[in-house]
């Protein structure tokens, strides 16, 4: 390529901010996972006390100004004021099973007989949610928030060292002076533009269909748009290009065959057919990527809180 970057802004100069910096686990995050999960496993069980807001009722109907709901089970939601039943749900209100009651029900004036209730119930976050979760060497709140940690802490630490690399990295692509091919640069965006297009369309959405107005696009104004919002991706290729040369890093074609190929085998393509998707310059770009976000990873490991 042509392009290229000539002057590399020094990241080094930068000072991180503060919240790039956090990534531990604060502990209400934890407590708010551990009432979630003890929603999760919440239970219906038989109401013994007087029915209240939230409960299940079920009722069936004694006698009733209209015959038709004779002798039918009419379920009852207190608190949920639902419409047509909100006299209803107040009036079982304080009721227990057996006992009966006078209610409207839409224009139907009723007299109920309570059958039985529910009421969700969570398990208590303790001991008793630890045996229900049954997590190996689980058995206290203490233990589920160690387990936590494990399972989160290397995931949470490793996202916010791209979060910093993310950050340098778009300052640097601002920062740094560049020498680019107007030419090389268009046609770059257009290969993107291209493929965007026939990706979307094959996912079932239509680039041709304007945000805005009522025009359609023909192919080449779409692929031309998509091209256009590649743009503020050309310089930071670049930059992941220049880190790698420098890292000693290269892509080659080879390399790019042989994922192509098995990428083909993976989805029951041929290699050329897999080649129309696809494009050296494509995988150079996410390769470049990848290798100078997990190369800077270290070093930015080193500007987390401790």
């Amino acid at each position: 390529m042509n392009s290229k970057l000539t002057c590399c802004f020094n990241y080094h100069t930068l000072t991180i901010p503060e919240e790039l910096r956090r990534w531990k686990i604060p502990q209400e995050e934890i407590e708010q996972e551990l009432r979630s999960l003890a929603a999760d496993h919440a239970s219906d069980q038989p109401v013994e006390d007087a029915i209240q807001n939230g409960d299940s009722v079920r009722c069936e109907c004694l006698h009733c100004s209209d015959p038709a709901w004779q002798g039918r089970a009419i379920l009852l939601y207190p608190g949920q004021k639902l419409p047509g039943a909100e006299q209803a749900e107040a009036a079982v209100l304080g009721k227990k099973a057996g006992d009966v009651f006078s209610c409207t029900v839409g224009a139907a004036e009723m007299e109920l007989t309570v059958l039985e209730a529910l009421r969700r119930v969570e398990p208590k976050i303790g001991p008793e949610l630890m045996w229900i979760l049954n997590i190996p060497g689980v058995e206290t709140v203490e233990d589920f928030s160690r387990w936590y940690h494990q399972q989160h802490d290397p995931e949470r630490r490793q996202k916010a060292c791209f979060g910093v690399v993310g950050y340098w990295m778009k300052e640097t692509a601002e920062r740094s002076e560049f020498s680019v091919d107007p030419q090389e640069e268009k046609d770059w965006c257009l290969l993107r533009g291209r493929m965007m297009f026939q990706s979307l369309l094959a996912g079932g959405i239509d680039p041709r269909i304007p945000e805005e107005g009522f025009e359609i696009l023909t192919d080449e104004q779409a692929v031309e748009k998509l091209a256009k919002e590649q743009q503020p991706r050309f310089r930071p290729f670049l930059l992941y290009r220049y880190l790698c040369h420098e890292d000693g890093f290269e892509v080659t074609e080879e390399e790019y065959l042989k994922a192509l190929e098995q990428a083909a085998s993976q989805q029951g393509l041929t290699l050329e057919e897999a080649k129309q998707k696809s494009d050296l310059s494509l995988y150079q770009e996410m390769k470049y990527q990848e290798h100078v976000f997990y190369a800077l990873s270290t070093e930015a490991e080193k500007e987390l809180e401790a």
